[in-house]
């Protein structure tokens, strides 16, 4: 598992390649850094499974009462990761 500011939580990411993981990374702290702005929370997981030659990424953010999740199948990863956290976002 990676942790990026003790409060976001990038698990499955552990085998993507260095130069992707460091868009991903962005992308998330990004995402996180908006919601954060609407709602304050306690945790942000996001999940990543490749199966297929598809990724597979679902998120769960704990605002405390209640848990906001998202999730999204593609071959893109980015493409996922966007789609799984705008549908965060836009449940706030």
């Amino acid at each position: 598992m990676i942790e990026l500011g003790g409060n976001i939580k990038l698990e499955g990411f552990e085998s993507v390649e260095p130069a992707k993981l460091i868009v991903a990374k962005k992308m998330i702290g990004n995402y996180a850094k908006k919601i954060n702005e609407k709602k304050q929370y306690n945790e942000l997981l996001v999940t990543l499974k490749v199966e297929d030659k598809e990724f597979s990424i679902s998120v769960i953010c704990d605002c405390g009462e209640e848990k906001l999740s998202g999730s999204k199948k593609d071959k893109n990863m980015f493409f996922a990761i966007d789609v799984a956290l705008q549908e965060i976002l836009g449940g706030i």
